[in-house]
């Protein structure tokens, strides 16, 4: 439009210095650029210049229409909840298909790379869980393109969502991220299986299935935990919390195992335990299902934070804020399993030796592994001491019967 708007500028000079009208049209006609008409129909002209302009605006607009669908933007409160609280139901019933594929890309929902990384992911419920974690970081639209595009492949859950954001659009007041919900969709997702074979992935086998419930011995008073000692009594996992003549409440709880033993799969079964909040009659009157949350964490996971938010934000991933964890560590009973404190050096983890030492959230419950003699200077702090000595016999019979069935299923 500058460059069209040139030979006006120069022409209207050169007719404000002619005496007559005839120097204009001389002017007009001896110019022989598209422009040459607006000199003999300037009222014409004007409009056809106005006629250009809006329609190159309005191609501009169009343009950027796209553009606006990619501009960053939150997710609201109400749907970012329904996601969180509904994440267990959602994984269970969803299975992405192409109809959902093909919803979310053309409205630029999802881009084709993030559609790889979902369809990637070894089996449905973990593309499921995968694709929740994309939606959760996008858009202002992105919820209701996602409900949308269930409509008429998942039926239920479309419904079963539906009512859910109606539910939430009429008590808005409800809209707390209930982060316990998310910590259980979480360790059902990811801790219901296990691998036998180090470094083989391929190889994966249900936790519930394989699993032998290891008997703990307890060490009693304050001494080495390894010490060999056949007469002391052995406790369930179940009753770990339980009291005893040493501690009617236990708040600091070590186990110690040599490697390959079950430190790891106990610390596992246990977070997983605790997702699906059923003691089934069989727990001890104090019990992991009685704590509001359970952060399932690994020592490494301590090096280099300095608060417990920080902590738990860097260890569960993007999607969770300190905003919205803060509220819930200030008035929820929880309880931390931490596994492999051999693994780090105390130096490289003040944060836990805090928390070990009651420095840190000293109301809270902490259940740790390592390898024996690794804790020598902080076993005063803690209140049960237990040692894993792996299975007896009947139980690695018990324990290769359930391996081969899962093989061959």
């Amino acid at each position: 439009l500058s460059t069209a708007k040139e030979p006006i500028d120069e022409l209207s000079s050169q007719c404000q210095d002619s005496d007559t009208e005839e120097t204009c049209v001389k002017a007009s006609t001896s110019d022989q650029g598209p422009m040459n008409q607006v000199v003999e129909e300037p009222s014409v002209g004007i409009q056809q210049s106005n006629s250009d302009d809006n329609e190159e605006r309005s191609k501009l607009s169009t343009a950027e229409e796209p553009l606006q669908k990619l501009m960053p933007s939150k997710m609201s409160d109400i749907h970012k909840t329904i996601l969180t609280n509904n994440c267990v139901r959602i994984t269970s019933d969803l299975d992405p298909n192409t109809d959902i594929y093909s919803n979310l890309l053309a409205a630029r929902v999802l881009s084709l790379d993030e559609v790889d990384v979902i369809k990637i992911q070894p089996i449905r419920r973990d593309r499921a869980f995968k694709m929740v974690e994309i939606l959760y970081r996008k858009g202002f639209d992105s919820f209701t393109i996602f409900l949308e595009s269930l409509r008429s492949t998942h039926k239920d859950l479309h419904l079963f969502l539906c009512d859910q954001l109606k539910r939430l659009e009429n008590n808005p007041t409800v809209t707390e991220f209930d982060l316990k919900e998310y910590l259980k969709a979480t360790y059902q997702q990811k801790l219901d299986r296990i691998y036998p074979v180090p470094g083989d992935d391929q190889i994966r086998l249900k936790l519930d299935e394989v699993y032998i419930n290891l008997k703990l011995q307890s060490s009693g008073a304050i001494h080495a935990p390894h010490a060999s000692n056949s007469s002391a009594p052995t406790v369930d996992p179940k009753n770990l919390l339980a009291g005893h003549e040493y501690s009617s409440q236990p708040r600091r709880i070590l186990i110690e195992a040599s490697p390959g033993m079950g430190k790891s799969t106990l610390c596992q079964w246990l977070a997983l335990n605790w997702s699906r909040e059923c003691c089934e009659q069989s727990c001890a009157q104090s019990c992991i299902h009685e704590h509001d949350l359970l952060f399932y964490l690994n020592a490494k996971d301590f090096a280099g934070v300095n608060s417990m938010p920080e902590l738990i934000t860097h260890a569960l991933g993007c999607n969770i804020t300190r905003e919205m964890i803060n509220p819930h560590l200030a008035k929820s009973r929880i309880v931390f399993v931490v596994d492999g404190f051999d693994e780090v050096k105390k130096e490289t983890v003040p944060l836990l030796v805090d928390l070990i030492e009651r420095r840190a959230m000293p109301d809270c419950t902490l259940i740790l592994t390592s390898r024996p003699s690794f804790l020598a200077q902080y076993l005063r702090s803690f209140d049960s001491l237990f040692s894993l000595t792996g299975m007896d016999d009947a139980q690695r019979e018990e324990y290769s019967q359930k391996l081969s069935q899962q093989i061959e299923l």
